[in-house]
């Protein structure tokens, strides 16, 4: 398979430098951690970045409607997903430690298949910003899920493609694997839950059933979200996921 020469770098690198001065908090420039991938994801996500054009929203805060670069290593995958940037994001590291920061606070992320169809996987939001969700969902006047949708969309349809699909949400990592960490830290429950002694078989119970219950309310909020934008959005089921021509 051959490699993604660096042009997809390149882009977003130049992308970010033109955005420097105007936006609020400088934009990091990202690197792109890319493997050996087939070449029609290399070529689909050189298409799909040559027709992207970032823009900046201003509500009560800027925000900035970018691509970003997920640096985790996906060797069938271009890791680029659309995203609404704030400034003000609240992000909570490995350590545990939080920060406002330059950062997404949605997402919606981006991969090709071998007949050209674009996929849209891992619709999330990050949690604890949902003040500056709304501020954003105040100003575009939709959802933030439905205003990135309709950006993919509008870029496919520039960029010569014609179908767009939506993965279901347990095709999403995260379905199986979801994250409490940012729970634990904020609420009560979560606090006390961390605390418990694991050695203790009563705590561990109610440790592992605090979890279980989480869970099924990430899930659930998952799936919700998906159906809902689809729905919105004139996609109609299919095996996998929802479709729709543009």
């Amino acid at each position: 398979m051959p490699k993604i020469t660096s042009s997809i770098r390149t882009l977003l690198r130049r992308t970010s430098a033109r955005l420097e001065e105007k936006f609020a908090v400088p934009r990091r420039r990202q690197r792109i951690f890319l493997k050996d991938v087939p070449a029609f994801q290399a070529t689909n996500a050189k298409r799909f970045v040559r027709s992207f054009k970032p823009h900046f929203i201003k509500g009560e805060s800027t925000f900035m409607v970018d691509l970003f670069a997920r640096p985790r290593d996906y060797v069938y995958a271009v890791p680029l997903s659309v995203a609404v940037f704030s400034s003000k994001a609240r992000v909570i590291d490995e350590q545990g430690v939080e920060s406002i920061k330059q950062h997404p606070i949605f997402e919606a992320r981006v991969k090709f298949n071998e007949n050209g169809v674009i996929l849209v996987r891992e619709i999330q939001g990050a949690y604890g910003n949902s003040t500056l969700v709304k501020d954003f969902e105040r100003v575009v006047g939709m959802p933030v899920a439905n205003y990135l949708l309709s950006e993919i969309e509008r870029v496919g349809k520039s960029a010569g493609y014609h179908t767009i699909q939506i993965s279901s949400a347990e095709s999403n990592f995260y379905f199986d694997h979801p994250s409490l960490k940012t729970k634990l830290m904020r609420s009560n429950k979560g606090k006390s839950v961390s605390k418990k002694d694991l050695s203790n078989p009563s705590s561990k119970v109610e440790v592992q059933n605090y979890f279980g219950s989480e869970s099924a309310k990430i899930q659930r909020r998952m799936r919700a979200l998906h159906e809902k934008v689809a729905s919105s959005m004139g996609y109609a089921s299919t095996v996998g996921g929802y479709i729709k021509k543009i």
